[in-house]
């Protein structure tokens, strides 16, 4: 039997995480559709020995393919490579997928013929394992089915990797690859589906669960900070997948998308550092900006505009420093967006 969905789980370092990552996928009424690719990334603990485990007991189903530590977008690459299945679906070896969700994912996929499958996902505290209040997905505001891309207004605005499913022939024929030891490569995922999809069907189960909470991920502030060059490297890369093509061949939510990650990086840069290096970069940097979006003052407005625009180098260190102490209040303040729900009724 042809395999409808490939599901690719990066791992690197969740030893503790990737036993309820793999039971996750286990479902007896779907494994002849399902492919999982398992991709050890030269991990150095003992994630190997347990995902072998399933591949034993599951071998239809199950695959590990060992290769050097090369980072997230190595191991992304490794699976889209390698998949079989009609659909890919990208899974950190930390997080999990809801099984209802992901029986109803493939019975979709099974008929679809659209480029991207978009389904909700679930972020929980790692701690309690609390569903944790977000943003709800915006094509659930519509009647469910499947849309030209551009029909989706808004659908830039809080679209993850989490999200998408993404056809893998169109992945494989318009030459996917993300770069190697970079993080936040799933931005540049999510704009290389938007460039090339034209076809996108919602759905409303949701079928990824996020695993928040944890102190050495990307998306945490000394993350943030960590892995700062890199996310301007993302940025910037999105903006040469856009000049790529013909402008009418990129669909507006390409467009948007950019957009977006441009005014997300003005962001960082006006609340990770406080020093006159990273001024200097800043003001590089919205030249860039000019290009793609405006006039960043214009752009922005408000006071913390007036003051970047007029006192230069004082006026950034001022933005800056109460730009940080909001950003670290906020993140700190993440366990109070906690629901009554746990994640174990996902599962």
């Amino acid at each position: 039997m042809e395999k409808v969905l490939t599901v690719g789980v990066n791992v690197y370092g969740v030893e503790a995480f990737i036993d309820d990552c793999l039971k996750s996928l286990v479902n007896e009424d779907i494994m002849e559709k399902l492919e999982v690719l398992v991709v050890i990334d030269g991990s150095p603990d003992n994630s190997a020995s347990i995902a072998k485990k399933y591949e034993a007991k599951y071998p239809g189903t199950f695959r590990v393919i060992e290769k050097e530590n090369g980072g997230v977008g190595s191991a992304v690459n490794c699976a889209v490579s390698n998949a079989k299945g009609k659909y890919y679906k990208w899974l950190d070896g930390d997080d999990m997928l809801c099984g209802k969700g992901l029986a109803d994912l493939i019975r979709i996929a099974e008929k679809s013929d659209a480029d991207l499958i978009l389904t909700p996902y679930v972020p929980f505290d790692d701690k309690s394992g609390a569903v944790l209040e977000h943003n709800k997905e915006l094509w659930l505001e519509k009647a469910l089915g499947v849309y030209d891309l551009n029909e989706l207004k808004d659908i830039d605005k809080y679209l993850y990797m989490h999200h998408i499913s993404a056809n893998t022939k169109m992945l494989k024929e318009n030459g996917f690859k993300i770069p190697d030891r970079r993080y936040y490569v799933d931005t540049e995922y999510v704009a290389f589906c938007l460039r090339f999809a034209k076809k996108v069907q919602t759905a409303e189960k949701p079928v990824y669960l996020y695993r928040l909470g944890l102190a050495a991920q990307s998306v945490s502030y000394s993350g943030s900070r960590k892995y700062f060059d890199d996310r301007e490297k993302v940025v910037l890369a999105i903006a040469k997948l856009y000049d790529t093509g013909a402008k009418e061949s990129v669909s507006g939510r390409m467009k948007d998308f950019m957009i977006g990650t441009m005014n997300t990086m003005t962001e960082f840069y006006l609340c990770c550092f406080t020093d006159f290096k990273h001024y200097v970069r800043w003001k590089a940097f919205l030249k860039t900006y000019a290009r793609y979006v405006g006039d960043f003052y214009k752009v922005r407005g408000g006071k913390q505009a007036f003051l970047l625009k007029y006192f230069g180098y004082p006026g950034f260190f001022v933005t800056t420093f109460v730009n940080n102490r909001a950003f670290r209040k906020k993140e700190k303040e993440l366990s109070l967006g906690r629901t009554d729900e746990m994640i174990t009724e996902y599962l």
